[in-house]
């Protein structure tokens, strides 16, 4: 029998494993899908071999459990840190770099601002108050702001109508990945106050998709320690008795088993994980169902030329003009090697665009391409559109009060998932922080306090 069963392997799942294998646990991973990651991997297309990501990703340096991870399991030099451009974004037709700056990190935030070149002076300026209330207030007063949004917020600071659509409506929608108008402003100035503590702000770019980093190191790295993996594994339910978590109900090839151990660590998202958990924990687990997910649709296309050298790329949203898209990623210039541009877009929180085909969601999104590159004449050779119900939880007002630890009121349930951290973005080091501290936790209930959890903020 196995000592504990980890349901999922995403980052939460595997970074948690890689910790338990090392303390000597045997550990059983159940894996509904065929293939590792998560959220955060991808498949390979078969028409040209490409790997595409299920959603593309950026990885930043501040990432320190996220790095240890990789570190542990052989896997860093697979990302590719800029230390000099973060990313570049256009409006207008209107290119800008969004340059590293080396300074120290409370004045990073307005440093931007200042240089921001789609706002004017005044609009910069309206920030001050915002920067002194993120600098010198304790998270601890952020955490009173969930009850109301980040635009109200935004607006109650001084910042201009301007300076809000053309700089945080863009920022609150690719790092919260919701509207402003509808993100909590706790989890808006908690990752404001995030960013003002950094020191090593390099953003970090894949050189091969994204699963393929560090999915099949972790396998290897668990398997080789006596742990084992099963895919196309679905738990179907959790039963209890006495008090503890007595076996889960397994279904796999079409067939179901009941599987038992010692001690069992939940990675489900919230709506996944409130459909197998006993009704008799329905106190602890039920306030799960007010946490909704924030679909995305990720967009790659393949051209029959080369369209342009960028990595990475930002279309800027203001009050009037919506783009569909979020970011850009030419895959060709990252890992593919190719001649041909291959390229990869986000659309978050893709509500209004689930009755679009997919063909008419390429349409759209060449389109957009050529906002930042007007005279393309690349043509589309190929074309895959992934449609994703959850990525991550949405930041809306109120969510955080239902946010839950990585331990439970039953002594051999433990939970991790980017959804059970407080001082972190929901992110891949949010993920991995989780695993971290559910081993921790792991390792306590059996008598051994050992520190995993970087909580330094680099």
């Amino acid at each position: 029998m196995p000592g504990v069963i980890i349901i999922g392997a995403g980052l939460a799942g595997l970074s948690l494993a890689c910790e338990l294998v090392d303390e000597g646990y045997e550990v059983l991973i159940l894996e509904k899908e065929s293939h590792l990651g998560g959220r955060a991997s991808n498949t390979i297309d078969e028409k040209t071999g490409d790997a595409v990501p299920i959603g593309p990703h950026i990885f930043l340096a501040s990432y320190n459990n996220f790095r240890r991870f990789l570190q542990k399991i052989g896997a860093e030099e697979s990302i590719f840190y800029d230390r000099r451009v973060f990313t570049e974004f256009v409006y207008d037709r209107k290119r800008y770099e969004y340059l590293i700056a080396d300074i120290p990190g409370g004045m990073l935030t307005m440093y931007r601002m200042m240089r921001y070149p789609f706002t004017k002076w005044y609009d910069q300026l309206s920030n001050l108050r915002l920067a002194a209330a993120i600098l010198f207030s304790p998270d601890e007063r952020f955490e009173k702001l969930d009850d109301i949004t980040a635009l109200d917020y935004l607006r109650s600071q001084g910042v201009t109508t301007r300076c809000i659509d053309m700089y945080w409506r863009m920022f609150v929608m690719s790092f919260l990945n919701i509207p402003i108008e509808r993100c909590s402003a706790a989890e808006f100035c908690l990752l404001l106050k995030f960013w003002t503590k950094q020191s090593d702000r390099c953003v970090g770019l894949g050189t091969k998709g994204l699963g393929d980093i560090y999915t099949g190191k972790a396998e290897a790295y668990i398997t080789s320690r006596g742990g084992k993996i099963l895919r196309n594994a679905a738990v179907m339910s959790v039963a209890c008795r006495d008090g503890k978590v007595e076996h889960l109900v397994v279904q796999q090839g079409g067939k179901e088993r009941k599987i038992r151990a010692d001690l069992y660590v939940s990675t489900l998202p919230p709506p996944e994980l409130v459909k197998v958990v006993p009704p008799e924990l329905e106190s602890h687990f039920g306030g799960l169902r007010n946490l909704q997910g924030v679909p995305y649709i990720t967009v790659n296309i393949w051209f029959d030329r080369k369209i342009t050298d960028k990595k990475f790329w930002a279309l800027v949203t203001d009050g009037n003009q919506r783009y569909m898209n979020t970011d850009f990623y030419d895959q060709s210039n990252l890992y593919t090697g190719k001649p041909t541009s291959f390229i990869t877009s986000n659309i978050i929180y893709s509500h209004a665009y689930h009755a679009m085909t997919d063909d008419k969601i390429v349409a759209r999104t060449v389109e957009e391409i050529r906002e930042a590159f007007p005279d393309m004449q690349a043509k589309v050779v190929h074309s895959v559109v992934h449609r994703l119900p959850y990525v991550i939880y949405a930041p809306y007002p109120g969510m955080r009060q239902h946010k839950l630890s990585q331990e439970t009121p039953i002594p051999n349930l433990f939970l991790a998932g980017d959804w059970t951290i407080r001082e972190h973005p929901q992110s891949m080091e949010a993920a991995v922080r989780s695993g971290f501290k559910c081993a921790e936790r792991i390792l306590t209930s059996r008598g051994k306090d050992k520190s995993l959890c970087d909580d330094r903020i680099l």
